[in-house]
């Protein structure tokens, strides 16, 4: 009723459960997708954005407009996406076990089916080189052209016994590293091996979270069963043995009960210079310094409000932080908020509600005057937030995501609506 009847005597109705601030955060919205932005990534010049639900969109980022639009008719929600170097190719695989390989200029996809028996498990993981897509399941490893014709099934060597493959990522068709996990989301453990040359590393024993530099010369990762440290590990390989090894370098300094809170995720900024490590109850950064200048000598923590916690939705993957181009605030995104804190006061300066539902991904969108953060939910939106104006007023309008289906009113100015997920409390006079 209000949607027909409002327009005749209302001049504004809300789409959105917030109204924004005219020049305020929000910078974009892109809409299109009719499910959940499962994931999405930005090409290596930041201009677009790929992202897929059941399709895959692709908006620019410096207008907001939606450029390419393709649906590749499968069954299923598409849910790991990865592009080429060259940005020319994108592929994503469904949980249907089937992958799109998807030429981004000009919008043909190929449909693959799964290379792999049924005994070795469905499609787990891929990767894109320029001209070569590779996917993985549990043991085993396949190689396609940019046709999606199949070239080889490989089988992953050494002893494997009570291991899977977690992902892998390829130098070169033959040079790779690649993650294990124990195939249980109870258990932190995780192994890397590397491949270069035909030459084998020994398995790395690690635990809960690990990351890689884009030279992928070293790596950070808790390699202590006892605590959550994190230590440092490079690549050495020797021309004169032909052998390859992961050696200890260094160790990071240790943050606030790093014995008890369990280290989710690491990940490094897009300059490298910052580790960002995602903790049960909080967020904590390494500022590796740049021209001579670091933030601080120690590892810098910054903990989420009582009662609010980060959690793994996959090993190795939870809730991500992001820094600003000016050093000088912290954006993560926690359920449907966004949190902003102050890198020099380590103090939470302030809450955004951001979405109408669980923030999926969270990127930084940082180079030349752009100071932006870019957010995907499962309420079918991407947004992009501009740093520089985040403490603007945002105006919240009290709502509910599903249709009212009882009303009830009381006689002290209380009202209680019902809806097929959740109950509400409302005090009639204020209409909060």
């Amino acid at each position: 009723a209000c949607d027909r009847s409002g327009p005749k005597d209302c001049s504004l109705i809300p789409v959105n459960h917030c109204l924004h601030t005219p020049g305020g955060p929000l910078k974009y919205s892109l809409e299109g997708h009719q499910f959940a932005v499962f994931a999405f990534c930005l090409t290596s010049d930041l201009r677009y954005m790929v992202s897929i639900s059941t399709h895959f969109i692709t908006f620019d980022l410096s207008t907001s407009d939606l450029t390419r639009d393709v649906n590749p008719g499968i069954e299923g929600i598409m849910q790991q996406l990865v592009l080429s170097p060259d940005n020319k190719w994108a592929a994503a695989y469904s949980n249907n076990n089937q992958t799109v390989l998807l030429n981004m200029l000009s919008s043909e996809f190929v449909v693959i089916d799964s290379p792999f028996e049924e005994e070795d498990g469905p499609v787990s993981g891929l990767y894109l080189l320029n001209q070569s897509l590779f996917l993985t399941c549990k043991l085993r490893w396949a190689q396609f052209d940019m046709r999606g014709n199949l070239v080889d099934v490989h089988d992953i060597p050494g002893n494997v016994v009570d291991w899977e493959i977690l992902s892998m990522e390829f130098l070169r068709p033959n040079d790779y590293n690649v993650i294990f996990w124990s195939g249980s989301i109870n258990e932190t453990r995780l192994r890397l091996d590397s491949c270069r040359h035909e030459a084998y590393s020994e398995p790395l024993m690690l635990y809960s979270a690990m990351a890689i530099n884009k030279a992928r010369n070293r790596i950070y990762a808790c390699a202590n069963e006892n605590n959550y440290q994190v230590s440092v590990f490079s690549f050495d390989e020797s021309d004169s043995s032909d052998s390859i090894a992961w050696t200890l370098e260094d160790q990071l300094p240790r943050f606030e009960n790093d014995e008890k809170e369990m280290l989710l995720q690491l990940r490094l900024d897009q300059d490298d210079r910052m580790l960002l490590g995602t903790a049960g109850k909080g967020f904590v950064i390494w500022d590796f310094g740049k021209d001579g200048e670091r933030l601080s000598e120690d590892s810098m923590y910054f903990a989420l409000p009582h009662g609010v916690r980060n959690i793994t939705t996959r090993i190795m993957q939870s809730n991500s932080i992001m820094v600003s181009s000016k050093m000088d605030y912290a954006v993560a995104g926690v359920r449907k908020n966004l949190y902003v804190w102050c890198l020099h006061s380590r103090q939470l300066a302030k809450v955004l509600d951001a979405h109408f539902g669980r923030i999926i991904q969270l990127e930084a969108l940082t180079i030349g005057n752009w100071n932006n953060v870019v957010t995907s939910s499962i309420d079918r939106s991407v947004k992009v937030w501009n740093i520089n104006n985040i403490f603007e007023k945002v105006h919240v309008i009290d709502r509910h995501e599903l249709q009212i289906d009882n009303i009830s009113l009381s006689e002290v100015d209380l009202g209680v609506t019902v809806t097929r997920s959740c109950v509400g409390v409302w005090d009639t006079r204020s209409g909060r």
